[in-house]
């Protein structure tokens, strides 16, 4: 059977396959890295909030109030920064994601041209085999 003459554009299609979701697993775990640092941030910034509001009812000095909000505060531009992270992080991998499924999509377009090359090849080679067989069926019958 004759060589699929694009045989080699669907092993670089397949290889771009595999390169996209490597990067997209990659990105992946990088997002889920991200969210997970901001759990922890805005635990951080929870943990913050329940100690101001036990020592104010204990009683606190205002000069501590004073720096435990500051803290929040503080708490609160590193969770806002963590979430923007998250959110550019998020969009790329949505991109990659996007990248994936176009490369899924050109390597499964040259699968079916590779599918309906080897069914027209195999077709061509039973016809082939018919006629031969008819042929040879002919000159035995001749005899």
């Amino acid at each position: 059977m004759p060589e699929f003459k694009l045989q080699s554009v669907l092993n670089y299609r397949k290889l771009l396959e595999d390169v996209s979701c490597q990067e997209f697993a990659e990105r992946l775990t990088e997002e889920q890295r991200l969210a997970a640092a901001v759990k922890e941030e805005r635990a951080k910034l929870d943990e913050l909030h329940r100690t101001v509001e036990e020592r104010r009812l204990e009683g606190i000095a205002a000069q501590e109030l004073w720096l435990l909000e500051e803290g929040i505060r503080h708490q609160g531009r590193v969770l806002k920064k963590a979430e923007e992270r998250l959110a550019q992080a998020h969009v790329k991998t949505e991109e990659k994601r996007a990248a994936l499924q176009e490369a899924s999509r050109k390597r499964r377009l040259m699968d079916k041209l590779k599918e309906h090359h080897d069914e027209n090849e195999a077709a061509r080679l039973q016809q082939r085999e018919r006629n031969e067989i008819d042929e040879i069926a002919v000159l035995f019958h001749k005899r």
